[in-house]
């Protein structure tokens, strides 16, 4: 529990003993004067509504608490699909821009790369609600999506490779062969089951980080994907 948490609740401490002090004070046996009822009656009704005031901004507070502690956890990165595909490339030079190619001018290559897609939550955009009336905290966060696409250009093996005449490979023809690389993991990925399995591990792991910032165990943890 935060400083400040702790302080709003000496507050609500304070404020509910002025109350026990004013009844366990008031004279019993003696019957006030009108004027002197109402304020008297008034006065412990004043107090009650301070006190609701205090827990409603005691609430907020720590709604406010969690919500930013999960925001500043950023991406949640909670699953992974590890890969090692092939990836081919072909071009052929054709004789001015017809379908008739030019022999022996075929460029070719066939390699294997291993990488890693990763998928989580993206949590700077979770909200926090706590209910009081019903004891439950609700934690809204976006689905899992995939974050990334690491390809390990150290796992990098050729296969098979062939040059043409007059048309050698470029940066760009590598480049568009990694990108399709990335995309087909990305597709297989997804067909497995990766998204998923990572809504499911988040979910773990908010209900434990959660329940570790809860000031009152008899709360109960709603995780929902909006």
């Amino acid at each position: 529990m935060s400083r400040r948490e702790r302080v709003y609740l000496a507050l609500i401490f304070v404020v509910v003993a002025l109350i026990v002090c004013v009844l366990l004070l008031r004279p019993r046996n003696t019957a006030p004067a009108a004027s002197d009822a109402g304020a008297a009656d008034n006065a412990p009704q004043e107090t009650v509504r301070e006190v609701e005031k205090l827990i409603t901004v005691e609430k907020q507070v720590e709604a406010e608490t969690i919500e930013s502690g999960l925001r500043e956890m950023g991406v949640l990165v909670t699953g992974e699909y590890y890969f090692k595909d092939l990836v081919s490339f072909s071009k052929v030079k054709t004789f001015l821009k017809t379908d008739f190619t030019l022999p022996f001018t075929e460029t070719s290559y066939l390699v294997s790369y291993e990488g890693t897609v990763s998928a989580g939550i993206d949590l700077s955009a979770a909200r926090v609600e706590k209910d009081g009336e019903h004891l439950r905290v609700t934690v809204f966060v976006p689905p899992a999506a995939i974050q990334a696409t690491d390809i390990d250009l150290d796992s990098f093996t050729l296969y098979e490779e062939k040059s043409g005449l007059g048309n050698p490979l470029s940066v760009q023809d590598v480049n568009q062969s990694l990108q399709e690389l990335e995309r087909d993991a990305e597709q297989k990925a997804m067909d497995s089951g990766l998204l998923e399995k990572a809504d499911r591990s988040a979910a773990l792991l908010l209900r434990q980080f959660v329940g570790a910032m809860l000031s009152d165990p008899a709360y109960t943890l709603v995780i929902e994907v909006e």
